[in-house]
């Protein structure tokens, strides 16, 4: 798994937060960026960050936490998020998302965009509609915040012929530090090879 992470130029605490947890044959990849910026937004993010800790960590069920950080992230500023959770026997996903999370997976036959709610996760409930795809075990997941700016055009022509490193190297190069960034990059079935 290859990750970059930084804060918004001038900004001492930054709002996104990346988290993978890889429990009895499930990976969990969660992408977090808090609204706005600063200290606030950092904020909103360590709860997020926090409560899906502890319900990975007890063994939840991916809708279990999602309503658990919905409800912990009530009456706060939100959060963007994007949840998935690989089942590396299968090998499938599962993955839900809110707000302007970019989440794709990539792999021989070109690139898979994981659908978004657009919104804030946290400001009011959305229906939770996880969705489930089977996927080979040589495709990368590619996860970012909106500070990386639109994937498009020839960079994203180029991303099914790098590994996971130079995708990240390649999106991180497009930061212009105008917002917080955060990138995640692997091969969903990594950790099993």
């Amino acid at each position: 798994m290859d990750t970059f992470i930084n804060t918004k130029r001038g900004e001492k605490h930054c709002g996104d937060r990346f988290l993978t947890i890889t429990q009895n044959g499930i990976t969990f990849y969660i992408v977090i960026d808090g609204i706005g910026h600063g200290q606030k937004a950092s904020h909103v993010a360590d709860i997020a960050y926090q409560v899906i800790t502890d319900e990975i960590i007890a063994n939840s069920s991916l809708i279990n936490i999602i309503q658990a950080c919905e409800i912990k992230l009530l009456n706060t500023r939100g959060i963007a998020i994007s949840f998935v959770k690989v089942n590396h026997a299968e090998p499938s996903i599962q993955y839900y998302s809110v707000g302007n999370i970019e989440s794709m997976l990539i792999g021989r036959k070109g690139i898979i965009n994981l659908k978004r709610t657009p919104g804030v996760f946290g400001a009011k409930k959305y229906p939770i509609n996880i969705t489930t795809l089977p996927v080979c075990n040589d495709s990368y997941l590619l996860m970012c915040s909106d500070g990386v700016g639109e994937i498009s055009g020839k960079i994203r022509q180029q991303l099914g012929n790098l590994n996971s490193r130079h995708i990240v190297n390649l999106l991180a190069k497009q930061w212009q530090g105008q917002d917080d960034i955060c990138i995640l990059c692997g091969k969903v079935n990594h950790e099993l090879h």
